[in-house]
């Protein structure tokens, strides 16, 4: 065996409350959102809008890249059994996240 596995209380783990972002965080994601919604905006109703259209497009397919991929990593970290990967895969897994924006 390449390493011990956890144990882990599943049903204490389903039973645990979601964790909930302090109250400046939660402000400051808010703060984003509100900037990014006002940035998008503004870049509908600029001189060239075909730009703004060039470069949401190029992010998203920068982003969509990122997600699989990191999806892909989770899932070889899976295959393989790496004991080791497990804080790598974690993060991974998080670019799964994206797929609904996608």
């Amino acid at each position: 065996m390449h390493g011990e596995l956890c144990q882990i209380n599943l049903e204490e783990v389903l039973d645990a409350e979601p964790v909930k972002p302090g109250a400046a965080l939660s402000k400051m994601m808010w703060l984003c959102v509100i900037v990014g919604i006002a940035t998008f905006t503004l870049g509908l109703f600029a001189d060239d809008p075909g730009h703004f259209w060039a470069a949401y497009f190029t992010n998203a397919v920068f982003f969509m890249g990122l997600s699989v991929g990191s999806v892909v990593i989770a899932v070889i970290l899976q295959i393989v059994r790496a004991v080791w990967g497990a804080p790598i895969r974690r993060i991974a897994e998080a670019g799964v996240a994206y797929f609904p924006w996608a």
